[in-house]
């Protein structure tokens, strides 16, 4: 489905009754946001494709619909060059399906974030015919490519002025790969901006393009808006070990800040703005059952410009059920104590355990010989423990571990087992 926000209807008018000659070929987009995910099957405005780019069946991001291309690009073209206010932003997913496989020599085959026409070349892929394999390059800088991977790209130019373009590559998860800035953007000679995300040789070499994005704004009057979190508000059962992402629409001030508020314990790391996005992590595991409050007041665009967006809220989860513990060692201390190591771990990644581990003894026919349970706190995960418990190993053949929460009356959240000999 396509999303044409913040269209101009009037504007629109007034190109359908323009000659097809006077029109630019994916038309002057208005100020808005725009998206492509391809689910109609085409390449719509503001994008025009100039290559072989068509949209197939299942190659997209999660088996969406994708654009698959194999030569040449698309473009967004602007009728005049953008005013000293001007910011455009585009955004997309994409993944190298395929590398080159008409070549003979080491060949640089896809510039991710190009601007000429008249302008700096962007973060290129190149592939190497000794090992098969390519790297994206950004000067000294490289980066493996592979090809099972999405990758995200983000692109900003402000205004049409020399050395005011921006580049950045992202893996899938969002970590920072590479970066281009201060990239010579000037329009063409004939008074208008050409923008070609993505440009392919034709070599074999093969792109899946998938959220083609372009947001067009006047940066003294637009404030920042969240464009995407990878919290919702409102959520619930939240992990308390997270990374929170909040992506905008504008590239951010390096002063902004986010606040988070709620519970007691956890100081909030907020990392320097990267591109659009702010990272928010925590020093230690958030609170359980604990509403926590995000606020993007201190949020600023570039020109500083205070983002208007309310806040969201969440809620962290109250337990979840552990990995099943492994048993070490089972030693007799006296007839009546024996010692247990074992190690507990956490399929989420906490850290640590509080709660109530419980030991107990089986004979060969299943029957409990003995049973004891200790209270624990700060037990590392994923490293052997050792525990006293009371009691004996006569005739036993299976012990088990147990860990229980107890905050809120004893609940079972794990089981491991060994046999004796």
């Amino acid at each position: 489905m396509k999303k044409m926000i913040a269209m101009i209807v009037s504007m629109l008018l007034v190109f359908s009754c323009l000659p097809a000659m006077f029109v630019f070929a994916a038309g002057a987009p208005a100020r808005g946001s725009y998206i492509d995910d391809f689910e109609d099957g085409a390449l719509s405005a503001p994008f025009t494709n100039w290559g072989d780019y068509a949209v197939a069946e299942g190659v997209g991001k999660g088996g969406s619909k994708g654009l698959v291309g194999h030569r040449s690009y698309a473009y967004v073209e602007f009728e005049n060059a953008m005013t000293t206010d001007d910011i455009a932003v585009i955004t997309y997913d994409f993944k190298i399906s395929a590398l080159p496989t008409d070549v003979e020599a080491d060949t640089t085959f896809l510039t991710l974030g190009q601007w000429p026409h008249n302008g700096s070349v962007g973060i290129q892929a190149k592939y190497y015919v000794s090992t098969g394999k390519a790297d994206f390059v950004n000067g000294a800088n490289t980066v493996a490519v592979d090809t099972s991977a999405w990758y995200r790209m983000i692109i900003f130019k402000e205004s049409s002025a020399p050395g005011s373009g921006q580049q950045f590559l992202l893996d899938d998860s969002g970590a920072l790969l590479l970066s281009k800035t201060n990239l010579w953007m000037d329009p063409i000679s004939s008074g208008y901006d050409r923008f070609t995300p993505f440009n392919m040789s034709d070599v074999g070499a093969e792109i899946v393009v998938d959220n083609l994005a372009l947001d067009y704004f006047d940066k003294s009057t637009a404030t920042p808006t969240l464009q995407s979190s990878s919290i919702t508000s409102g959520a619930t059962n939240v992990l308390r070990n997270q990374t929170f992402r909040f992506t905008f629409n504008q590239a951010l001030h390096s002063d902004s800040v986010i606040a988070v508020t709620g519970g007691n314990t956890n100081p909030v790391v907020v990392s320097k703005p990267v591109a659009n996005y702010i990272d928010v992590s925590f020093t230690s595991l958030l609170e359980r059952n604990t509403t926590y409050t995000v606020s993007f007041a201190g949020v600023k665009n570039a020109s500083g410009t205070a983002c208007s967006d309310a806040s969201i809220s969440f809620t962290t989860e109250d337990v979840h059920v552990l990995s099943a513990p492994v048993v070490g060692d089972v030693t007799p201390v006296t007839d009546v104590t024996t010692k247990v190591a074992f190690t507990l771990s956490d399929p989420y990644n906490y850290p640590k355990f509080t709660g109530i581990v419980a030991a107990a003894v089986y004979d060969v026919n299943n029957s409990l010989l003995g049973f004891d349970l200790l209270p624990v706190a700060d037990v590392a995960m994923g490293t052997e423990t050792e525990l006293t418990f009371g009691f004996g190993l006569t005739d036993a053949k299976i012990v088990k571990i147990m860990a229980f929460d107890y905050a809120n009356g004893l609940m079972p959240l794990a089981v491991g087992e060994k046999a004796l000999s």
